[in-house]
């Protein structure tokens, strides 16, 4: 065995014996650095539909409307084409991105390791969107607020800020399914 792993490693057997003999930890993992991969609300949630489509079945993408994060434009094309195509798979899904700059980003999210099991996947889809329409009452709260401070805001801003501020306050937001 040890010559048919030298012959295949193109090392030679002593060394490897050596090796193998030594107190020394060998390391199976690659010596490349590793470039570390941020993941977002955003990012989790497209990387989830890419692996299950059907999930954006689930959402309604006006919830979205109105979130200024990075990417959340990205995450409603791919939430439409889906409502669009209800039987796209992932693989039609990517060829529909491609030759677009989207095409990069969806790949690089497809090729990141899923740790979480097939039956966790629609749970952890659905905190990942009502994550981000936290951050969309929040921002939305913060426009009322700024807006307050330089004159006064019409009936329905009034109320609406009223609402945005009893739901945080409350710990809630607008449940997406």
């Amino acid at each position: 065995m040890l010559d048919k792993l030298s012959s295949l490693s193109h090392v030679d057997s002593e060394k490897l014996s050596k090796l193998m003999a030594s107190d020394k930890a060998i390391s199976l993992e690659s010596n490349l650095p590793v470039q570390a991969f941020k993941s977002t609300p955003i990012r989790h949630a497209i990387s989830l539909l890419l692996r299950d489509p059907s999930l954006a079945l689930t959402v309604e993408i006006e919830l979205l409307n109105h979130i200024n994060v990075r990417g959340i434009e990205l995450l409603r094309n791919v939430l439409m084409l889906v409502k669009e195509s209800p039987t796209l798979s992932a693989g039609a899904l990517l060829e529909r991105f491609r030759g677009r700059p989207e095409a990069v980003h969806l790949n690089k999210l497809l090729s990141q390791p899923m740790i979480i099991p097939n039956d966790g996947m629609a749970q952890e889809f659905q905190d990942a969107v009502q994550h981000l329409v936290s951050i969309g009452v929040e921002q939305r709260i913060e426009q009322l607020l700024a807006k307050a401070s330089q004159g006064p805001l019409s009936t329905e801003e009034a109320q609406e800020l009223r609402d945005g501020l009893a739901r945080k306050s409350a710990g809630e937001t607008t449940q997406v399914h």
